[in-house]
């Protein structure tokens, strides 16, 4: 069973502000930019349907920030991708990431160290010839490179908030793992999905953006570095 000890709850804006507070704010990535409206898509039948809290509830968990161990713990596999309560996780995850502005949002990064993160591609935010997705969950994943070819992307993460560096990831990627109904779901990605998987992805293994920087020109507060470029 897994339990909820970090949630805030309502959809009313008085409550909401102050759920909202316990986040820690910031966009996920910058390679396409920030995207206040989470970009376009259609909510998976299982997210507006019967499995849905009531309209009147918002689930917020609390995300965990740089210096707390959990972030540099190896999580641990999911033994049942199908389980009711990992469907319940799921749902407050792709809530809290949506309310935080992010693209992606790993469990460990929420307080529970299982091998599951949630991620969506706005169409604000796609590459050329990329389709938008709406936001999903792969969960137990296998992320393999296609190809040698490399992209260099500018990440920032909810975990960081108001830090972005570039970071040099593969720009092809091979994806396996399963959905919160425990359907098998495999494919190849490119661009600013293949850039979120493997971001995400790093976070199962402990691994932050920041450890995988190769020049520290590049890394600092997303306002300064704003500012140096616009001058």
């Amino acid at each position: 069973m897994i339990s909820h000890p970090d949630k805030a709850y309502s959809r009313n804006p008085a409550v909401k502000a102050d759920a909202h507070s316990t986040l820690n704010a910031g966009a996920q990535f910058f390679c396409i930019g920030d995207d206040e409206k989470h970009g376009s898509f259609d909510e998976p039948a299982w997210f507006a349907g019967a499995s849905r809290r009531k309209e009147d509830i918002l689930a917020l968990l609390k995300i965990a920030r740089m210096g707390h161990p959990v972030l540099l713990r190896p999580a641990l596999p999911v033994e049942s991708p199908g389980a009711p309560e990992i469907a319940s996780l799921v749902q407050d995850m792709i809530e809290t990431m949506l309310d935080a502005s992010g693209a992606g949002l790993a469990a460990p990064q929420v307080h529970h160290s299982l091998r599951l993160f949630v991620y969506h591609v706005p169409a604000a935010r796609r590459d050329d010839g990329e389709e938008a997705l709406a936001p999903r969950a792969l969960i137990n994943p296998v992320i393999s490179p296609v190809g040698e070819e490399r992209m260099d992307c500018v990440e920032g993460c909810l975990s960081l908030p108001g830090l972005r560096g570039v970071v040099r990831r593969h720009a092809c990627v091979r994806y396996e793992g399963w959905n919160e109904r425990g359907e098998a779901v495999s494919g190849e990605a490119r661009g600013f999905h293949a850039n979120v998987l493997q971001h995400e992805n790093d976070h199962l293994d402990g691994i932050l953006y920041t450890m995988r920087i190769d020049d520290f020109r590049s890394f600092g507060y997303t306002d300064e570095l704003t500012r140096e470029n616009a001058t």
